[in-house]
């Protein structure tokens, strides 16, 4: 029996909903007459308590002698969701749109058509996904189909019996993460709309217990590169945060966004507990010694220049490093944005997604982690582009200042995040504490970024740069 088979239907029927077994299984083996196929699988069934009143009874079991009989069956009984380890039995059906088809592999690799699970435990929270579905609405979705996976997270594309299309969102919550993801970013798109915020998902449902939320669906696809547009895009939509920030008199219902800074020192400790934590899980690997040596022959040399220059800008401008920032001096901010967090539509209307770590934060650190973001190429005009539109209607002395005086902090910060993979556990959280070749292959990948990454921190002076 698979592990969690039996905790799936256990809770499935606790939910209130029917299970029915249809197999592909002749009473005898078409090979060996003598063979019985169904009469073990019942007692199968019998030894591991499956078949009950409370579970399931026996007669919502059915044995089919053929593939096409099972295929007739599994309509007969209309059927919401259909389970099958086959993807043939879907190729070769005409089922009804309304039936959800859900393909049940061990093989990791995801099936492009169907809803891939890969274990009982996957399948339980999809059925407990489509039952958030019926809570917002009663009906069942016409359609339901994966989109591609963000991080952990499952998401799908669902289009209703009036063929209105949906995002439904479940998020993945880690033993470690603090952080309420999907609560944040519902809260977020809600604050958002509300202050007339556009060309983002609009909030439509959230499911607190089960930690997911339906949107509505903005068309398009990634951002594959940014022009001058896109930039613009995001000036104008970074700066509508801003001014929401600022016209809110009662800032009390807002909250500290993901990794934000609230004081300079901030800076100096999220580097420095970067810095320990890589020294203490480099130690767990021998693979992992080469970024330890990395660290300390590489990062840490440019770290002290950087230190030193700080402080002295810090000394010289009479600055106080524990002072809280003003309010004056916050801004909201998505927390994660760019290219990879925006959808482009056929009209060329630009459309910003994902906001699961947003919130407060100092628009210093915003703009600079704009500059350094590891996951996208962006040339140098665009990045100071984005930084003059965005100064418009602020107080540019203040910000220009600060964003001088943090700006290779933050580089410095994205080095240490690549070199993160030596962090305690991050190989084992990855699969990858047991497969040499693999981890040394993302050892070397992640020390290659790092050491180009540490080559343009310095560049990052708006006062040398040539336009």
């Amino acid at each position: 029996l698979f592990d969690g088979a039996l905790e799936f239907i256990k809770q499935v029927k606790r939910a209130g909903h029917e299970i029915f077994i249809v197999s592909h299984k002749t009473e005898t083996s078409n090979y060996l007459p003598e063979v019985k196929l169904q009469e073990p699988a019942l007692n199968f069934m019998k030894a591991n308590k499956i078949i009950g009143r409370e579970l399931i009874p026996r007669e919502n079991i059915y044995f089919a002698p053929t593939r096409k009989d099972k295929i007739e069956k599994i309509k007969s009984l209309d059927l919401h969701v259909f389970i099958d380890d086959l993807e043939k039995v879907f190729d070769e059906a005409n089922f009804e749109k309304g039936l959800i088809k859900v393909l049940f592999s061990s093989d990791e690799k995801k099936s492009k058509k169907y809803i891939t699970t890969i274990n009982w435990k996957e399948n339980l929270k999809l059925i407990q996904d489509i039952v958030v579905w019926n809570s917002y609405k009663t009906e069942l979705p016409k359609e339901i189909i994966p989109l591609k996976r963000d991080g952990n997270n499952r998401i799908f594309l669902i289009t209703d019996q009036n063929n209105k299309r949906f995002v439904l969102k479940s998020y993945y919550r880690h033993s470690m993460d603090e952080r309420d993801r999907g609560n944040c970013e519902f809260k977020a798109l809600s604050l958002m709309w509300k202050h007339g915020m556009q060309h983002i998902p609009r909030p439509l449902y959230y499911d607190q217990d089960h930690q997911t939320a339906i949107y509505s669906y903005c068309d398009g696809s990634m951002v594959k590169g940014l022009d001058k547009n896109g930039i613009k895009a995001i000036a104008d939509f970074i700066s509508g945060l801003q001014k929401i920030y600022r016209g809110m008199h009662d800032k009390s219902e807002l909250w500290i966004g993901a990794d934000s800074r609230t004081c300079l020192q901030d800076y100096i400790d999220t580097i420095d507990r970067r810095i320990k934590n890589i020294r203490s899980g480099s130690k767990e690997n021998e693979l992992l010694a080469q970024v330890r040596e990395f660290l300390e022959e590489e990062v840490l040399p440019v770290k002290n220049k950087i230190y030193e220059k700080f402080y002295q800008s810090v000394e010289s401008s009479k600055l106080y490093l524990s002072k809280s920032f003003d309010d004056s001096e916050k801004t909201l901010s998505p927390s994660d944005y760019g290219p990879h967090n925006m959808l482009i539509d056929d009209k060329g209307i630009v459309n910003f997604i994902d906001f699961e770590y947003f919130g407060v934060d100092d628009p210093a650190k915003m703009l600079a982690d704009f500059f350094h973001h590891v996951a996208f190429d962006i040339s140098r005009d665009h990045k100071w582009l984005l930084y003059d539109l965005y100064l418009v209607g602020t107080n540019h002395k203040q910000l220009e200042k600060r964003f001088d005086l943090v700006i290779d902090l933050v580089g410095l910060e994205w080095v240490l995040i690549v070199l993160n993979i030596a962090s305690p556990g991050q190989l084992q959280r990855r699969k990858l504490a047991n497969s040499t070749n693999e981890a040394q292959r993302l050892v070397s990948e992640r020390l290659r970024k790092a050491a180009k990454m540490i080559q343009n921190i310095v560049p990052y002076r708006k006062k040398d740069y040539e336009c």
